[in-house]
């Protein structure tokens, strides 16, 4: 005779007792997120407050904490520091600061990790600032993108079911929303300029999942090629920055993803999903073979 732990046909469980309770503790934590909100305000990226970029390339591994230990002794204490690339490649990004350009920084930044241990080979790869101006234009583009969003579910809602139905799904929409980050293979040859620290500082809300989607679409050609293979390198070397999965778009150009793939993941190995292609049985053995989902 077999066990049987769980009564599958006979369970009656009342969810809807706890009701009240689920309801008055999830407006409890908004209500706490909002006020965090505005007594602490938003702790944007350089993106959006502008500042310095500093990338130092070390001739062994480096800890990450104990750079951000080097840079707090140094000052620099309200510094973002990350591997970038590899575990020998940091990124370091600093607000900006009065009568301080890029180079003064650039130069205190790397005087005082060449004097920590393990330094003495640190080296300057780059230095750079970083206007505000992307970041306003984000915020608008993001921010009208959304609205329309939610006011196309709640119109749908409304018409296929009941307006009371589509109030709730758009609170729930907004009480939680997960997003990716990326230019999609359409737009590639409107956005050449983005960067893979552009979207590495975007993908550090904790709203992020993932970078993307990009990759190429022979079918539209809407972008011209060259432009849509940069933008899927550029984010693959975020996904690689950030270790975020890489959510690929492939489109009647599988030879071309195919290699592209292969040589990304040779220069340092990288999370991603095939997420929308048109292809055959080869290039989703491959996405398999390199450790992606399909």
């Amino acid at each position: 005779m077999a066990m049987q732990f769980f009564d599958l046909y006979h369970t009656n469980i009342d969810f809807l007792r706890w009701k009240r309770l689920a309801m008055a503790w999830s407006v409890a934590v908004l209500l706490i997120a909002l006020g965090s909100l505005l007594i602490r305000g938003m702790n944007l990226g350089l993106d959006f407050t502008g500042g310095t970029v500093i990338e130092v390339q070390y001739p062994q591994p480096v800890d990450i904490p104990k750079v951000r230990e080097t840079l707090a002794q140094a000052g620099f204490g309200d510094a973002q520091t990350q591997h970038f690339g590899t575990s020998r490649d940091v990124l370091i990004r600093i607000p900006p600061r009065e009568q301080a350009n890029a180079a003064i920084l650039s130069n205190e930044v790397l005087h005082a990790l060449q004097g920590a241990e393990g330094g003495a080979g640190a080296t300057l790869a780059r230095a750079e600032f970083v206007g505000p101006q992307v970041g306003e234009e984000l915020v608008e583009q993001g921010g009208l993108a959304a609205l329309g969003a939610l006011a196309g579910i709640l119109i749908y809602v409304m018409f296929r079911f009941e307006w009371r139905l589509a109030v709730g799904t758009i609170a729930a929409t907004v009480h939680d929303v997960l997003f990716t980050i990326g230019t999609h293979p359409h737009s590639a040859a409107m956005e050449p300029d983005v960067t893979a620290e552009t979207l590495g500082e975007l993908s550090r809300h904790p709203r992020c999942v993932a970078i993307g989607e990009a990759g190429l679409d022979y079918h539209y050609d809407s972008s011209p090629r060259e432009a849509q293979a940069q933008g899927l390198r550029t984010h693959i070397a975020a996904a690689r920055m950030t270790r975020l999965p890489l959510v690929i778009h492939a489109r009647e150009a599988d030879d071309d993803m195919a290699a592209i793939l292969r040589e990304e993941m040779g220069k340092g190995a990288f999370a991603a999903i095939l997420h929308c292609f048109t292809a055959g049985e080869a290039l989703a053995l491959t996405g398999v073979e390199l450790g992606f989902y399909v």
